[in-house]
């Protein structure tokens, strides 16, 4: 997604669904409620903290997640591995370096070119949205709830929201969940384009302290 890595394909979706997006994502970006913007810019009633400044800055730095994410398209399989791992947090930002390995249906691997994310503390309160909103909700969900799921060996309680969009080929269904107990949030995704019967489901694998 010219990756915006973390949080999968899903996120991509959940974070453009009623924005006008119409392109399909190809990759990991991050659910953002707005454009950053500086803390002392603009009055409380006009700015939140962004949900994934806020579950990188409770953990150290050093501590490393990794999301795989497998694509099912026809009789194409393709999986790719991103690793995210968080190097700096401030009162402004949290800087998170990404990369990982993606492997084709013929065995071949290519890596992922590496890149640094920083996600930004303060963004301002999304158009349409009350005041003060939930920074949680993505733009566009239309269903949501609780339920126990596995993330990297461990069993916790995630909230899900689903979300559809559109693409060329029809219109998509997402479902991701989120956890503010891992790093990063997200511990699961499906992303699906019933009509060209493409599915693309992620999972937290592991997450490795510092």
């Amino acid at each position: 997604m010219a990756h915006f890595r973390m949080l999968g394909v899903a996120a991509l979706a959940l974070a453009t669904a009623g924005c006008g997006g119409g392109s399909e994502p190809s990759g990991p970006p991050q659910v953002a409620a707005g454009a950053p913007v500086p803390a002392a810019d603009l009055p409380r009633t006009d700015r939140v903290e962004n949900p994934q400044y806020l579950r990188w800055a409770k953990f150290k730095p050093g501590t490393v997640v990794t999301f795989r994410e497998v694509s099912q398209d026809g009789e194409n399989r393709t999986e790719t591995t991103t690793t995210y791992t968080l190097k700096e947090v401030t009162d402004t930002y949290a800087a998170v370096e990404t990369g990982g390995p993606r492997k084709w249906p013929d065995g071949r691997v290519f890596d992922n070119d590496s890149q640094e994310l920083k996600h930004y503390r303060w963004q301002t309160v999304p158009a349409g949205q009350p005041k003060p909103p939930d920074p949680n909700r993505p733009m566009g969900a239309y269903a949501d709830g609780e339920e126990a799921v596995t993330a990297a060996g461990r069993v916790v309680t995630a909230k899900w929201y689903k979300v559809k969009g559109r693409v060329d080929a029809g219109e998509t269904i997402t479902q991701a969940w989120f956890s503010d107990l891992v790093p990063g949030g997200l511990v699961k995704s499906v992303y699906t384009v019933p009509a060209a019967k493409k599915t693309v489901t992620g999972d937290l694998v592991e997450i490795k302290d510092p």
